[in-house]
């Protein structure tokens, strides 16, 4: 068996505001996730604020197939603006 690849989605981790609701998007991450899915080992590198958006992001990432380990929480923007 053919050891995975390591995928890197670097970039954004960001909420789209959509009229159904909000959702977590950005095409790094979005492609992170997919390629996790396929198999490989998908590591999503972004910053997120130390705030409820900041953490339901995480909250969302967990149970899914990517390695969310590298994201960064910024400390000095802890709400958007």
């Amino acid at each position: 068996m053919k050891a995975p690849h390591l995928i890197l989605g670097i970039g954004e981790l960001l909420w789209d505001v959509l009229p159904e609701g909000p959702l977590l998007g950005g095409a790094p991450a979005n492609f992170t996730v997919m390629a996790g899915r396929l198999g490989d080992h998908a590591v999503i590198l972004s910053r997120i604020g130390r705030d409820e958006l900041g953490r339901n992001a995480v909250n969302i990432l967990d149970p899914l197939p990517v390695d969310s380990g590298h994201l960064q929480v910024d400390p000095v923007h802890e709400q958007a603006a």
